[in-house]
């Protein structure tokens, strides 16, 4: 009978016992290649076969079932309980005596880092860890920021595995490649007693006293390494197991023996914050999950969307009803149309007689200038002809010069009247092709001749491209000369006056821009001159720039008034490019 046995114990296929790999140094790492030895004599001669495996081989094995007996953290235990996997004992240890709470996580920081105080000061920075999905290892420090209100997803700016050797991460801390490092709980004192300091020249950060635990962590605490069996183990080999786990002898192991943990709720609760293992489906949505979480918004939805219907067919009765009464409406609103274009008719009048004040403005202001120039040549033909002597070919020439510009500015003079009559009458023109180039040079001369300056106190260069505008060619003559008069009143009793005159055109915009050498001027005064019959110069009335700003509104434009980066002052006109019906004048 005893050799039928043995016959049958050796057909057996051999035990397969696996563990989780251990970051090192551990010391369970001992312990745990302990319990296979004494659990390989217990079963002989049935063979054991064992070998400690990284976490994506571990989990293979297990949905393969290709796992009798394994020894795992607490986490890789809870996340397959689907696989059928069952505890039959949990690490105890000097430094760890309460198997429900074991293992946690410290996080470590340099201790010259006076910038990271806290678990929040982590937000955005580097970790170095042993494994991305580590249980001890990163997810127990996630729940923390999980718990603290932070997204445990996008806290970290990146995390850096440095695999199974912990003191890597601390290396990689020390030489500031990395923000922070994260370790095993008890891997400070253990190292300790072996006589090595690990934790010199770092800081702990979120540290806190579990009195269940006799090692400094920064996290709570959970429970240990499990012993596990999965549905594939025979009771008689199950049996077998347990005596040899039982008898394991405490001296020999230093302490280390197998308990058993009573409470995992909180590690399904990690699981279940963090959205991993057998709550990952938490990330994915179903019918069932919409349901859940947005049942109530659905039937509010439902709600508004039935009450929207039910408020549809109101109103289409009600628009039905009201139909017949906007029928009755329409009549009454043509009879409003007609007294609209009454009303309109009467607002294009009050319109133009706007535009007659404007001009009349314009000509009060515009005419005091010409008609100055002629009254005062005619005094000077007048004290010639007063002279006693017989005129000579000199003073003749003189009269004649005088006679020219006299009978110019009385040409000015009747032009502006006629521009102004053909306005009242509706007869005026705004769409002869001007060049503006062209235009501002004549104008410079004009105003140099009439107010007898230097024509190199104007600087203007033509564009080499003509910038062609549609307008009236006394619109723009006005403009240009009253801006021209007030800047020559700004530098006319300074030393080398200088007016500089720029013409450009960018995309659909044209732009004139008149600057002079004179003194700053203050914001306020800038802002003054934007308010209509201001004027900066004792005993004028401000008509000037008011004529300007009209003149350019009436062609879609603006004026702009600022100061250059020399604070000197700069009038911008800037015109729409219109397209001209007449020629080139």
């Amino acid at each position: 009978m005893n050799v039928q046995a043995n016959a049958l114990l050796e057909e057996l296929s051999p035990l397969r016992f696996y563990a989780t790999k251990v970051a090192s140094p551990n010391p369970n790492i001992e312990f745990i290649q302990q319990t296979a030895d004494v659990i390989a004599k217990q079963i002989a001669p049935r063979k054991l076969e064992f070998a400690f495996l990284d976490i994506p081989s571990m989990e293979e094995k297990i949905k393969n079932k290709d796992v009798d007996l394994l020894v795992a953290g607490a986490g890789r235990y809870r996340s397959n309980l689907q696989y059928g996997l069952r505890d039959i004992g949990t690490i105890v240890t000097p430094l760890q005596p309460n198997p429900n709470y074991a293992v946690g996580s410290v996080i470590l920081v340099r201790g010259d880092n006076k910038e990271i105080q806290k678990l929040a000061d982590l937000e955005g920075k580097t970790v170095a860890v042993n494994n991305i999905s580590g249980f001890q290892g990163l997810f127990i420090v996630l729940n923390e920021i999980f718990k603290q209100g932070f997204n445990p997803d996008t806290f970290f700016a990146k995390t850096v595995p440095v695999g199974m050797e912990q003191i890597e991460a601390l290396e990689l801390l020390k030489n500031k490649k990395v923000d922070a490092a994260i370790i095993n709980s008890c891997l400070a004192e253990a190292s300790l007693d072996r006589g090595i300091d690990i934790l010199k020249g770092f800081k702990i950060i979120n540290e806190r006293k579990v009195p269940q635990i006799n090692c400094r962590v920064s996290t709570d605490v959970y429970p240990h390494w499990s012993l596990m069996i999965t549905p594939s183990m025979d009771i008689d080999t199950l049996n077998k197991i347990l005596v040899a786990v039982n008898s394991m002898n405490l001296s020999v192991n230093n302490g280390y023996r197998w308990g058993l943990a009573s409470d995992y709720s909180k590690v399904d609760e990690l699981y279940k914050n963090l959205k991993q293992g057998t709550y990952s489906y938490l990330r994915e949505w179903t019918v069932k999950r919409i349901w859940e979480e947005y049942g109530i918004w659905l039937i509010s939805a439902f709600l508004i969307f039935l009450g929207m219907i039910v408020h549809h067919i109101r109103i289409s009765y009600v628009v039905q009803r009201r139909t017949a009464q906007l029928q009755l409406a329409l009549k009454a609103q043509k009879k409003l149309a007609e007294k609209n274009k009454t009303l309109q008719e009467a607002f294009e009048k009050e319109k133009r007689i706007a535009g007659i004040s404007i001009f009349s403005r314009l000509l009060a202001h515009e005419l005091a200038q010409p008609l100055g120039g002629i009254l005062l040549y005619a005094e000077g033909m007048e004290n010639l002809m007063k002279k006693p002597s017989v005129i000579c070919e000199e003073e003749r020439a003189k009269l004649q010069g005088t006679l020219e510009k006299l009978i110019k500015r009385a040409e000015k003079a009747q032009g502006i009247v006629k521009d102004i009559r053909g306005f009242i009458k509706g007869e005026r023109k705004k769409d002869d092709s001007l060049n503006l180039g062209l235009l501002i040079s004549e104008v410079i001369r004009d105003f140099c001749e009439l107010e007898d300056i230097p024509r190199g106190c104007i600087v203007f260069v033509p564009p080499s491209v003509p910038i062609v505008i549609s307008g009236n060619y006394f619109d723009f003559e006005v403009v240009l000369l009253n801006l021209f008069k007030n800047s020559w009143q700004a530098v006319e009793n300074i030393k080398n006056p200088e007016i500089c005159v720029s013409l450009s055109q960018k995309a659909n915009e044209i732009s004139i821009q008149i600057s002079d050498n004179g003194p700053a001027v203050e914001d306020c005064l800038i802002e003054q001159m934007k308010l209509p019959l201001f004027s900066s110069q004792t005993g004028e009335h401000g008509l000037g720039l008011s004529i300007v700003r009209d003149l350019c509104a009436s062609y879609g434009g603006k004026l702009k008034i600022f100061k250059n980066q020399q604070q000197r002052l700069v009038v911008e006109i800037c015109l729409p490019v219109t397209e001209a019906k007449h020629e080139t004048q």
